[in-house]
């Protein structure tokens, strides 16, 4: 007869092994549509547990523009997000939406006064 021990190291594996097949990795993907008056720089930022965040890819999107990025392979634990910011400046900090598995889209838009920012990012 296993030892109590033995039995729950036995239900702890096969939970983690349960878990490893229930959450395998998730397909991500960004349609972006600028209908700002501003050209901007679009990136997939993957926030990594244990390594350097990575660019998973960058566009540039001029007024008018659309874009779809991805599909990305991504363990639906680690943070994906797509960053906007006006190109070319420098000082401006980057904005983000965080995605969710699946398709996703997005609006750039002109800021308003109460938002403080040049360009701002909508969900569809």
């Amino acid at each position: 007869m296993p030892t109590r021990s033995l039995r729950l190291r036995l239900a702890a594996t096969a939970a983690l092994g349960l878990l490893a097949v229930c959450v395998p990795a998730c397909g991500y993907s960004a349609t972006v549509r600028n209908l700002s008056e501003k050209t901007v720089v679009a990136e997939i930022k993957h926030d990594r547990f244990l390594a350097d965040t990575s660019t998973r890819g960058a566009r540039r999107l001029q007024p008018g523009d659309e874009t779809t990025m991805g599909p990305f392979k991504i363990d639906p634990l680690e943070p994906i997000y797509l960053r906007i910011r006006i190109e070319g400046d420098v000082f401006g900090g980057w904005q983000e939406e965080r995605l969710e598995p699946g398709d996703n889209s997005f609006v750039i838009e002109d800021g308003t006064l109460q938002s403080w920012e040049a360009v701002s990012i909508r969900r569809e």
